[in-house]
């Protein structure tokens, strides 16, 4: 009943009308503070977690020819359908809560106000917040995608027209001849 509630007041000859709607809607601006840093804390975690357990799949993706910038963005992107869905979602369960406070009178005297403005204000904060806070974590992401520091090959020493070059893989027995074909044909080539 405090926010439907209008009080009229003359004074000086001039009639003014007070309502609780403005001070609370400003209450409620400086109150979203926190959870909106929550919300960012969350957000950061999440995507660190995601770096942390995924060290093994971007040494993949470096290994293919990612560069630290495709990473980067990989991040960022996973980030933005975070944000997407996130946005989506929670715009519907507000509505459909909205809808059902007022068709169901849980809360008497409460307007719910479903101007699309405030609601898509609301979603393109929470986006912007994801966004911001999953910059660090992909940057970090970007650090482990880092190219080795070695920029060319040297030629070992031969040892007569013997040469040992060291593979930068293994393999068994098994799959000696194939690897063995694999090179002397990449040999042939170049």
């Amino acid at each position: 009943n405090r926010l439907g509630l209008l009080v009229y007041a003359g004074i000086g000859g001039k009639t003014f009308a007070y309502s609780a709607v403005g001070s609370t809607a400003v209450q409620a601006r400086v109150g979203l503070v926190v959870p909106l840093l929550i919300a960012a804390m969350i957000t950061f975690s999440t995507m660190l977690g995601a770096v942390q357990e995924r060290r093994r799949e971007i040494a993949v993706f470096a290994s293919v020819g990612l560069s630290p910038f495709h990473v980067f963005w990989l991040f960022i992107a996973e980030a933005m359908v975070y944000a997407i869905l996130g946005g989506v979602v929670g715009y519907l369960v507000g509505q459909g809560f909205a809808f059902a406070i007022v068709h169901t009178h849980w809360f008497a005297g409460l307007n719910v106000n479903f101007s699309a403005g405030s609601a898509i204000l609301s979603v393109s904060v929470v986006m912007f917040i994801v966004l911001v806070s999953s910059v660090v974590p992909a940057w970090m992401a970007s650090r482990l995608a880092r190219p080795s520091q070695v920029t060319g090959f040297v030629m070992p020493a031969q040892a007569g027209d013997e040469v040992r070059l060291p593979l930068p893989f293994s393999f068994n027995a098994r799959d000696a001849q194939a690897v063995t074909a694999f090179l002397a044909e990449w040999l042939d080539a170049h």
